[in-house]
């Protein structure tokens, strides 16, 4: 063995065994222009391990060749791996390489003729050196879907194969570009190099010794050496390394939970540690990555990217409808104010997605129309919309500086307008209370805290129904019918408890019985807010069912019966149909037809209210009836024969008036249709050629199934708006999870991906 000298190692001068002569020269690491093999890589390798005084780590060595090795690949236009896994097969390759070199030493030491240790080494040996012949694919897994010029192709497949082709139009200003790049990452490196050096300055005698025989004989020589005289430096075994943050899966889950990043720490931590406890492994070998800072930044990493993920592969194939739907929260500028947030979700065949629920400086018509307008050219769903969801109010529905009409002239198309069927319902319900029970300035219901103040004390038991009284009875002359409608849809999934809750009261307040239940539990009173339309419904029945326990008044008694019997009458059925939009026209006529004959002050109030919110009888989507199987087909011929003849009216607003001089109960369907019912068909992109044929033909025309296909998947509720509503509760000031806005947009969009994936309890959704 040569005799150890100080002279630096250089990377013209090493020369390593089983790999040959190492230089990191960009001509080395490609010669005659194809892509390096795996020998040249650990030829580049060892030289940059190699290069400076001092120890240098295999990991830097590595990065370092990395980068050269994929700006090589980036040159050729192959799309390639992340460096972090270029590093980590450079890696493997001299941990390889390393154990060759200790069987080498081994074997030279104890060998004896016809040993079969040694014919193993040999044969190690030579499947290495075999193996780093051929090409150093660090290619993306998939490179041939993203490449799409053919020459690269041929290329590539030619350097995987029989390594004849060659990288052309190579010039010296792509080289001058290649050397500033390589130049700028050394920098890098050299600044790491320099701190590692420096942390391991006082070296081991054997690993001085180890170093020096790399190095050519005598002070100062630039000679090579020997292959024998090369031995790699052992590393000690790393722990193992749990980083349980990398998957998304686990800060999306902690997001969904309201989970802390000082809880999630210590709640992650013992998860792992009892699972590696359970696997058999020792503490003292596991390192688990999860501090509270590591935590904070990588669930802001992993939610800004999952965010950006859901955004690219969000390519609805199908008709969509925005839904949008103001509400005051804590501003986040200043706890003490309020500002209006939207949530903004597109719904569609098989399709519902939030697409943000952004801040408001103003709940204007113009500052609702801009955040719209951005989300949907930010999520470029501009061409696929149909039609607007919203509430009625004078913001969103205004003739001249409503959100309506702004979005449509900031996107340059014509839309439908779907005003929210529940919300209009809602507004007829308010009418009817107010006219029957009365309204006060009180933020709450009347009655409301009566209710709940004396819920306590109130037999359960005892209550009182319809069915106890012939002429209460009377009042209410489809009862089986609508016992029946309600019996049937609680068979249904309900989007909410009070749904449900709806319609076992009105079985119980019509004498029938809850299927499935041989005793009712009455529910315990909630909210009394005068915002919660719903309340007003179960309230009414309830007080008056318990009226007797309550000492109503005769005059209280009467009123709040007569709310019962609206509801029951009126509403439950007209409610529970309003998410179908085909239904939509003929529901609201019949409505008015019955509502018309009735000469009591709260169902005239009823009437008045839903005679100014009639959006489904509009020019245009009066044409949703034509879908309508309950409609008649001689009602389906008029409308036809007034789509085609009848004029329509100058500005075709999207809601409709009634008729002058025309009682409502002789007004058809075909006589809110004309000719501006043909822009419904361009909006929806539906053919109406279909009304070319008898509509007894229709069923069998594929227009018109087509058309069907599209309008029964319209949703003209603000139901799914209103569950944006109740997320963004729940990361407002009140919560630490972020403070930062555009955080919690992509924290939003985590959230409802993990929800989308499992339920409450996390189990899987199929």
């Amino acid at each position: 063995m040569s005799k150890p000298n100080s002279v630096r190692v250089t990377r013209a001068g090493c020369e390593v065994w089983l790999v040959g002569k190492c230089s990191n020269e960009e001509k080395a690491l490609a010669p005659k222009g194809k892509l390096p093999t795996t020998q040249d890589v650990l030829r580049t390798f060892y030289a940059n391990l190699h290069a400076s005084k001092g120890t240098v780590s295999a990991a830097t060595a590595a990065g370092e060749t990395a980068v050269q090795v994929i700006h090589l690949w980036e040159r050729a236009s192959i799309p390639t791996r992340e460096k972090r896994s270029v590093v980590q097969l450079i890696l493997n390759l001299h941990k390889r390489h390393s154990g060759l070199l200790k069987d080498k030493h081994l074997s030279g030491r104890v060998k004896k003729p016809g040993s079969k240790l040694g014919e193993t080494h040999e044969k190690r040996r030579d499947e290495f050196v075999n193996s780093i012949q051929g090409l150093f694919d660090i290619g993306h897994k998939d490179a041939f879907k993203i490449m799409t010029i053919q020459e690269d192709i041929d290329f590539y497949k030619s350097m995987q194969t029989d390594r004849r082709g060659v990288m052309l139009g190579i010039d010296a200003k792509y080289r001058a570009n290649y050397k500033k790049v390589v130049a700028k990452e050394q920098k890098k490196m050299t600044a790491k190099m320099k701190s590692e050096v420096e942390k391991n300055a006082i070296l081991d005698k054997r690993q001085l010794s180890g170093l020096s025989e790399l190095s050519t004989e005598g002070e100062g020589s630039n000679a090579d050496t020997t292959d024998d005289e090369f031995t790699p430096n052992e590393t000690k075994e790393k722990p193992i390394t749990v980083n349980v943050l990398k998957n998304t899966l686990v800060t999306s889950a902690l997001a969904r939970t309201s989970t802390s990043s000082y809880a999630g720490t210590m709640i992650l931590k013992a998860a792992v540690q009892a699972t590696v406890a359970d696997l058999g492994v020792e503490d003292r070998e596991v390192r688990i990555v999860c501090s509270r800072s590591q935590l904070k930044r990588r669930s802001d990493e992993n939610h800004k990217q999952l965010s950006e993920l859901i955004k690219q592969e969000f390519e609805p194939n199908c008709m969509l409808l925005v839904h949008f739907d103001g509400k005051l929260f804590p501003s986040t500028a200043d706890a003490d104010e309020k500002a209006d947030r939207l949530p903004v979700v597109v719904s569609g065949k098989g399709v519902e997605k939030l697409l943000g629920i952004p801040e408001l400086p103003h709940g204007s018509g113009e500052c609702i129309a801009q955040a719209v307008v951005s989300l949907l050219i930010d999520w470029d769903l501009k061409e696929n919309l149909l039609g607007l969801v919203f509430d009625t109010t004078s913001t969103n529905s205004g003739r001249w500086g409503g959100a309506c009409v702004l979005i449509q002239q900031k996107l340059g198309k014509e839309l439908l307008e779907f005003a929210c069927r529940h919300h209009v319902l809602e507004l007829v319900l308010g009418a009817v209370f107010d006219n029957l029970v009365g309204n006060s300035k009180s933020p709450d219901l009347l009655f409301g805290d009566f209710l709940k103040n004396h819920w306590k004390t109130i037999d359960k038991e005892t209550y009182r129904t319809t069915a106890a009284s012939r002429g209460l009875l009377k009042l209410i002359p489809n009862a089986d019918e609508i016992i029946k409608f309600s019996c049937e849809h609680l068979q249904n999934r309900q989007p909410r408890d009070d749904y449900k809750e709806l319609l076992e009261l009105t079985i119980i307040f019509l004498g029938g019985s809850v299927p499935g239940k041989v005793e009712y539990t009455f529910r315990k009173p909630g909210a009394t807010s005068k915002t919660r339309w719903m309340a007003k419904a179960l309230y009414s029945y309830k007080i008056w069912m318990f009226g007797k326990q309550l000492k109503l008044t005769t005059a209280q008694s009467d009123c709040f019966f007569k709310v019962c019997a609206f509801l029951a009458n009126f509403y439950v059925k007209n409610w529970f149909e309003c998410p179908s939009a085909v239904r939509a026209p003929a529901n609201d006529l019949a409505l008015m037809r019955l509502l018309s004959e009735e000469k009591e002050p709260h169902l005239k109030a009823a009437f008045g209210k839903m005679a100014n919110h009639l959006w489904y009888l509009s020019e245009k989507l009066v044409c949703l009836a034509l879908f309508d199987d309950r409609v008649s087909l001689q009602e389906k011929r008029k409308m036809v024969r007034s789509i085609r003849s009848k004029e329509g009216t100058v500005d075709a607003l999207a809601r409709a008036g009634l008729p002058p001089n025309r009682k409502v109960v002789s007004l058809n369907l075909s006589d809110f249709a004309t000719k501006n019912s043909l822009t419904f068909f361009e909006i929806t992109k539906i053919s109406s050629r279909f009304m070319d044929k008898d509509p007894k033909e229709w069923p069998a025309d594929p227009d018109f199934n087509h058309g069907l296909d599209v309008v029964r998947n319209i949703i003209p509720v603000n139901d799914i708006a209103e569950r944006g509503v109740s997320l963004i509760k729940k990361y407002l000031n009140g919560n630490k999870l972020t403070h930062d806005e555009s955080q919690r947009q992509f924290m939003l969009q985590a959230v409802e991906k993990h929800r989308s994936m499992y339920d409450k309890t996390g189990k899987e959704k199929i």
